[in-house]
């Protein structure tokens, strides 16, 4: 195959970014040798390059492990996948004029519809241990995920939201547990639970900045 083994190292900024002149590059250097063989996958790559910074001067500390990885992404190994919000990604892009020519193909994915969302929250709350009541409905998830955020709210969110459904509507579930409750009430969410989720979301949305 094109990889030796495989394997998948996740990391962010604060993997690779270190506080002091120097130490960056060791950190960076690390992460990039334990991927290969796999793959280096970098979240969020534009953290890398702080807001404004492009063509700045900047001495983020940031543009040291660009350039680390910038040394080996000739060499396909590791494959290295960057991810973001296409608007901060172009800025990323920017940030060294070498990077575009050593970036072979680019991928943007189109946001979720509601009925993926509830894919992924089904799939989460499984492999979380917990349970869906059989009462509850691929159509009541998205029916109370539509009514409780706009479509602008849900492409910012994207498979975010689905992560805020499980967790609240899990806080809602403690709320209701006693010491006479049984293991199947401790892992059993009920529609009630996500509505009252939803609720809470649509109350206190987070400060969305859409994202282009």
């Amino acid at each position: 195959g094109v990889l030796s083994s495989g394997h998948l190292l996740e990391v962010q900024r604060s993997d690779l970014v270190a506080g002091a002149v120097g130490q960056t590059a060791l950190k960076t250097r690390e992460k990039i040798e334990e991927a290969k063989g796999g793959i280096f996958f970098l979240d969020e790559a534009y953290t890398l390059v702080p807001h404004g910074a492009v063509g700045s001067g900047s001495k983020d500390f940031g543009q040291e492990a660009i350039q680390e990885i910038m040394k080996v992404m000739n060499d396909g190994d590791p494959v290295m996948i960057f991810a973001g919000y296409k608007r901060e990604m172009q800025e990323f892009v920017k940030a060294n004029p070498g990077m575009f020519r050593r970036i072979d193909h680019t991928y943007e994915f189109e946001n979720y519809l509601t009925k993926d969302i509830v894919a992924i929250l089904r799939m989460e709350v499984q492999h979380s241990g917990f349970v869906i009541s059989d009462y509850v409905t691929d159509t009541d998830l998205a029916s109370l995920i539509e009514e409780s955020t706009t479509a602008d709210q849900r492409a910012i969110m994207n498979g975010g939201l689905s992560k805020q459904l499980f967790r609240k509507a899990r806080h809602k579930l403690d709320d209701t547990l006693s010491l006479e409750s049984t293991l199947e009430e401790m892992c059993t969410l009920s529609l009630s639970h996500f509505q009252e989720a939803a609720r809470e979301i649509a109350a206190t949305p987070p400060p969305y900045d859409q994202h282009d």
